[in-house]
């Protein structure tokens, strides 16, 4: 992954995951963490109160795997997702409903595989609009 920063080491998978756990710490910081469930389409990463993020039957609780990960090559996008097209298994990774996008020409935007049986990352060019 170009420009991306990261430990030494790491597979591929890794550095994507590490990008994307530096920017929710920066975005974040000490703030607890969930995706919000009730959306379909795409994972939206939002920050929780002090108690967490209630009720469970819509926010999915987050636990950093790194636990000192900085210095993301990742960052926010000022674009505000609409309904941008993948392809048919990619969603899109967005903080309070902005896209991450992977470079800083924003060419590539972080996506989840959602026919994955784990929490599979990728960065990839959305497709033209029809």
């Amino acid at each position: 992954m170009q420009g991306s920063s990261s430990r030494p080491g790491l597979t591929s998978q890794g550095h994507l995951f590490w990008n994307l756990e530096a920017l929710l710490k920066t975005t974040f910081g000490a703030k607890k963490l969930a995706t919000d469930a009730s959306r379909r389409g795409y994972v939206d990463f939002v920050g929780c109160g002090k108690t967490g993020c209630a009720p469970l039957a819509r926010y999915d609780p987050y636990w950093y795997t790194f636990s000192d990960p900085v210095g993301s090559a990742f960052h926010v996008s000022d674009q505000r997702f609409k309904s941008w097209s993948f392809g048919n298994y990619p969603e899109p990774v967005l903080i309070d409903g902005k896209i991450v996008a992977c470079d800083p020409k924003e060419h590539s935007f972080l996506i989840h595989y959602a026919d994955a049986s784990s929490f599979s990352l990728a960065c990839l060019s959305r497709l033209p609009s029809t």
